[in-house]
């Protein structure tokens, strides 16, 4: 007849079980608690770039502007745009975690049973030593993976300096067919490798769990293997353990990386490209978007998987 508990006849303080512990696989739970990630759901951080100069082809920074596409209040004055926008996940993923430096395993060669509270001292069960397994659970944390999903930059409008949205453009540098007109930056798909994001560490709190009243303080399930007891095993609750672990998420710290959009050239409804300076030139213009990166802080960071 195959056993179902040994309680350390051919080692002492070593016990092997064909059951549970108050309900937990103690084998299993040690794979999962050193072995596992986390889904992570939503966007990234949304950045908002304000005040992207217009600059010309020239390093020209003064346009002609107007009210309207009269020409009402003419003059030349400085232009920008502003933008905000974020990214969904993409590839981002959690890896597996990185576990905290472990206590050593008991090794008195010998279990006990408190005979007032059911608290059980052993070296291990199942090869597992749980003090050991929670150390590493406790404070753990997680690298990140990959890249978030590519975004493309809105076409940005671009404003006078006094509220101007109207701009003297024409087809060419000698100025042909020149008209007032509304006028944007082209659009940019563009997307962030991960620098720095990881999951922070995990802290776990005290071990232990309450101790149950009743009896017996020590029990094992004849058929099963299965052992109850009212308090924890080497100070940690092996029930609550596993709630700790089921339940357990993390903050996300650090940021993608760096990403430099670029010049994003400007051009009215019409397609005309040149515009009129007060250097009385007609030049090609751009907004520069400013280099930018995303944290992760509004991710959403599921429970073990």
């Amino acid at each position: 007849m195959a056993k179902t508990c040994d309680l350390g006849s051919a080692t002492a303080g070593v016990i092997t079980l064909s059951g549970t512990v108050d309900g937990v696989d103690l084998a299993a739970l040690a794979v999962v608690a050193v072995n596992h990630d986390h889904g992570l759901s939503g966007n990234v951080s949304t950045v908002a770039s304000g005040s992207m100069a217009l600059t010309g082809t020239g390093s020209e920074t003064s346009f002609y502007t107007a009210s309207n596409d009269s020409g009402t209040g003419a003059g030349f004055e400085s232009a920008s745009g502003s933008d905000s926008h974020t990214h969904a996940k993409g590839t981002l993923a959690s890896d597996v975690e990185t576990a905290s430096t472990a206590l050593s395993a008991k090794s008195d060669g010998e279990y006990t049973v408190d005979p007032a509270t059911g608290d059980l001292v052993c070296d291990t069960i199942d090869g597992v030593a749980p003090e050991v397994l929670y150390d590493q659970f406790d404070g753990h944390w997680h690298t990140i993976t990959g890249s978030t999903a590519s975004t493309t930059l809105s076409a940005v409008s671009i404003t006078g300096a006094s509220g101007k949205t109207y701009f003297r453009v024409a087809d060419d540098a000698s100025g042909t067919d020149s008209v007032w007109a509304t006028v944007s930056s082209n659009p940019g798909p563009h997307s962030h490798a991960n620098n720095n994001l990881a999951l922070s560490a995990y802290s776990a709190g005290s071990g232990a769990g309450s101790n149950d009243a009743g009896d017996p303080k020590f029990a094992v399930a004849a058929a099963s293997g299965n052992i109850t007891l009212r308090g924890d095993v080497n100070d940690i609750g092996i029930a609550q353990f596993k709630a700790k672990y089921d339940a357990h998420t993390h903050t996300i710290t650090g940021a993608t990386a760096q990403y430099a959009s670029g010049e994003a050239y400007c051009f009215s409804a019409g397609g005309k490209t040149y515009f009129l300076t007060s250097g009385a030139t007609w030049v090609r213009a751009y907004i520069q978007r400013p280099n930018h990166s995303h944290n992760g802080t509004t991710l959403t960071v599921a429970t073990p998987s």
